[in-house]
């Protein structure tokens, strides 16, 4: 019975040692599972209308962005672009996407600044006409994040275009996206530094995934378990999900004895990668697989890099430390255009330059974040060795590269190299539209000295590693600028705010850096002058009035003069520029002066009564200032008041021929002034609304300021009268040729009273006295033709 029951007692303990062993094998192993593609994909789709703009500078661009999940499989996209009438040209736009920023493009083959980075992964683009046309196109190999589409038409017609006039032209882009994705439990993930098993089974394609964390700078994937004689299963490694693999893309695995790996040195991070697998052959083949990461060596920070020993090549690299966001309190408040990127001391006190020791054997690393909210600026990172504590010559070898870590020394990112020399010591790179997430800086020394012989370098281990001051910084444009020839704008597209500088004078460019097509100084010069005083033009027309006693219409003509002077100093050029007052004034000032100079000068030459004439100045004052507020560039505001002041004048003038029953004004005055004016006052507006262009500008439209002011001397009527109570006397010269003036216009000329003698002589009394007659009344008496004074009028 006693060994029974210790027989019992073994029996049992055996069981539980086999239960735990169990346990711990299902612990580290997990159960083989079947890896094959999901059937079923998730969709989501995307559907955008947007107006499309002339391309004039990096803010006239249409954007948009599209969030793409995790697991992403495809983006099936199409864009269709259409013109608001078939009149309108057919114009071709193109179409960029870029993920994780913004499309960094050079729309008119424009030239970068120099120093300037621009990474050109995850670009994509194509064309589209504006009549209709439909391009669509599939898009794979996506990771999480958010893709940036952007429009861009082409510039515009150099032709200034009067506004109403012709068909007005609008174009619009229509985007419909559709987006193929799995779910997370639908893909099977891979823990790291663990086993798992991987049922493969039939002649199909099977994937499992697994995320790299933000400190692995290497990682191994290790398969076992195909013991076939001829292993028909191949693996690939791809960085995002797709089904056809880029041959850059392609990292296979080959078999040796039942087993592979794949090492990958500096991998995307906080990011899945993916492992498929190709079964060539019906068969079933269970392989065990493990992922192992290699990290930053992360015991050493920024200020204690002097503790290493010399020449440690244990490491791959250091991780000298996490630069944090610092906003300048000079900056906006909730503004990240300013942003610093600093590393913080002993006394939690940020420091936005960075000091930091390079050494020669292993790779020193520092790293940011960017978030979504920074593609709109402009990224710049600034290397300098203070030359004055170096006791060894050096380079340093530097690179900036996002979402991965890069070999400062094989760069595949933005690649620096500075030394200790003085004129060498220094340099930097920018990054336009910088991509969010991870961005990392590596640097690695290279000491050497000169041979005095040969005047070679030959390279030395570093006796004392040279000291880098780093400094990193957001900004907007270029440092918050765009040189001479530009000023930094903000603009507001697919939901974030972004930068770009608005160029003039012919300069183009991201950072209107590109001269190709500038213009010259003396251009410059010469459109500032001819603008500006060819208004004095107006001189000879403020004179006449002047000398004709029209004082209202002198005013009006020199207020004209005056504002349209200076407005096209302020205007004509922004290098040469004076601007007496802001612009807008200038502006309205400008457009509100000529429109009265046509219409006192078409009511001067109206026959109307001077109370009348009053008040339609004023009328005219009130209604074209408030047209001009509403729109100073539209047609029916600047033609209205013409259209009417001429319509006024020519049913003055119709009054007149119906009660004088002949022309009015004279034949002579409508050949040898009306017409004449009118030639030049028409001549000027054909030039100015159907020859201006960006090019000739300056020389049409002081053109136009020499004309219209010319027709003045031509359309002015001569001086009124000073008995001219009723104002129906400022008419043309010969409207009225030696015609009797009295108070009863109606009068023939030639009669007058018996008793009366003749206006501006001398009354004399009758020698002898005639004796009256019975009847009361008048007798008419013959005049003399060659009385000495005459109340004839004669103009």
């Amino acid at each position: 019975m006693n060994g029974t029951k210790y027989s019992l007692k073994i029996n049992s303990s055996l069981s539980v040692l086999k239960f735990i062993i169990i346990l711990i094998i299902i612990s580290n192993y997990n159960a083989p599972t079947s890896a094959d593609l999901p059937q079923v994909k998730e969709t989501l789709e995307w559907k955008l209308h947007r107006n499309l703009y002339d391309y004039r500078t990096y803010g006239a661009v249409t954007l948009e962005r599209i969030c793409v999940p995790p697991h992403t499989v495809s983006l099936n996209i199409s864009i269709n672009v259409q013109r608001s009438s078939d009149s309108c040209d057919v114009k071709v736009s193109k179409i960029f996407i870029n993920q994780f920023g913004l499309p960094m493009v050079s729309r008119d083959n424009e030239a970068f600044p120099t120093n300037m980075f621009i990474p050109s992964s995850h670009l994509y683009n194509t064309s589209a006409l504006s009549n209709n046309d439909t391009v669509s196109w599939v898009l794979d190999n996506l990771r999480e994040g958010e893709l940036f589409l952007m429009a861009v038409m082409p510039p515009p017609d150099s032709r200034i275009k009067q506004q109403g006039l012709g068909a007005d032209c609008d174009y619009f882009m229509s985007v419909k996206a559709k987006i193929l994705f799995y779910q997370d439990e639908d893909i099977q993930q891979l823990q790291l530094n663990s086993s798992s098993m991987i049922n493969l089974s039939g002649k199909v394609k099977s994937i499992v995934s697994f995320k790299v964390p933000v400190d692995a700078i290497k990682y191994s994937v290790y398969f076992n378990g195909c013991n076939t004689s001829s292993c028909s299963v191949s693996v690939f490694l791809l960085e995002a999900l797709t089904f056809d693999i880029p041959e850059k893309q392609k990292q296979s695995c080959v078999w040796i004895n039942g087993s592979c790996a794949i090492d990958v040195m500096y991998p995307v991070v906080n990011s899945f990668n993916y492992l498929l697998f190709v079964l060539e052959e019906k068969i079933q083949v269970n392989i065990s697989l493990q992922v192992k990461a290699t990290y930053f060596d992360m015991d050493h920070s920024i200020n204690d890099l002097t503790v290493l020993p010399l020449h440690d090549t244990k490491q791959i690299s250091i991780l000298a430390g996490d630069l944090g966001r610092e906003t300048p309190a000079s900056a906006e408040e909730g503004s990240n255009f300013y942003d610093h990127f600093a590393a913080w001391d002993d006394n939690f006190s940020p420091r936005s330059v960075v000091n930091v020791r390079v050494l020669d054997t292993v790779m020193v690393t520092s790293r940011f974040k960017l978030r979504t909210s920074d593609t709109g600026t402009t990224l710049k990172v600034y290397f300098h060795i203070p030359v004055e504590k170096i006791s060894q010559m050096a380079h340093i070898h530097m690179c900036l590269s996002p979402h991965r870590l890069s070999s400062a020394i094989n760069c595949t990112g933005g690649a620096l190299n500075i030394t200790t020399k003085k004129d060498e010591n220094k340099q930097y790179v920018m990054v336009p539209y910088p991509q969010n997430g991870i961005w990392f800086i590596s640097m690695q020394s290279q000491c050497f000295e000169v041979d005095k012989n040969t005047s070679e370098e030959i390279t030395l281990p570093c006796k004392q590693y040279p000291i880098v001051n780093l400094t990193v910084h957001l900004s907007p444009c270029i440092d918050g600028g765009c040189g001479s020839y530009g000023s930094c704008k903000l603009y507001f597209g697919a939901d974030i705010l972004y930068s770009a500088c608005n160029c003039y004078s012919g300069w183009r460019g991201y950072g209107c850096n590109d001269g190709s097509r500038a213009e010259t100084a003396s251009t410059e010069k010469a459109a500032v002058y001819l603008l500006t005083l060819s208004n004095l033009g107006f001189i000879p027309g403020i004179a006449l009035a002047v000398y004709r006693r029209f004082y209202i219409e002198a005013l009006v003509y020199t207020y004209n003069m005056f504002f349209s002077t200076f407005y096209h100093a302020c205007d004509s050029s922004e290098v040469y520029q004076l601007c007496i007052m802001p612009y807008n004034a200038l502006s309205f000032a400008d457009f509100f002066a000529s429109l009265l100079s046509f219409w006192v000068t078409l009511m001067v030459m109206a026959r109307i009564p001077q109370e009348l004439r009053s008040f339609l100045h004023m009328l005219s004052a009130l209604f074209i200032s408030l047209g001009v507020v509403y729109d100073r560039h539209g047609l029916i505001e600047q033609l209205l008041p013409i259209v009417g002041g001429v319509f006024i004048v020519l049913l003055s003038w119709g009054v007149q021929c119906y009660k004088k029953k002949s022309i009015f004004p004279s034949k002579m005055r409508l050949l040898k002034f009306i017409l004449p004016g009118v030639v030049l006052a028409c001549s000027g507006l054909i030039f100015n609304l159907a020859l201006e262009t960006q090019e000739n500008y300056k020389y049409i439209h002081s053109m136009w300021h020499i004309l219209v002011s010319a027709s003045i001397m031509f359309l002015l009527p001569p001086r009124r009268n000073n008995k001219d109570k009723t104002g129906c006397l400022s008419v043309q010269s010969g409207d009225i040729t030696r015609q009797q003036l009295i108070e009863n216009d109606e009068l023939q000329a030639n009669i007058l009273r018996a008793d009366e003698t003749d206006a501006g002589t001398p009354s004399e009394p009758s020698s002898p006295p005639e004796t009256p007659s019975n009847s009361r009344g008048f007798k008419l008496r013959k005049v003399a033709n060659n009385r000495r004074h005459s109340n004839n009028l004669v103009l």
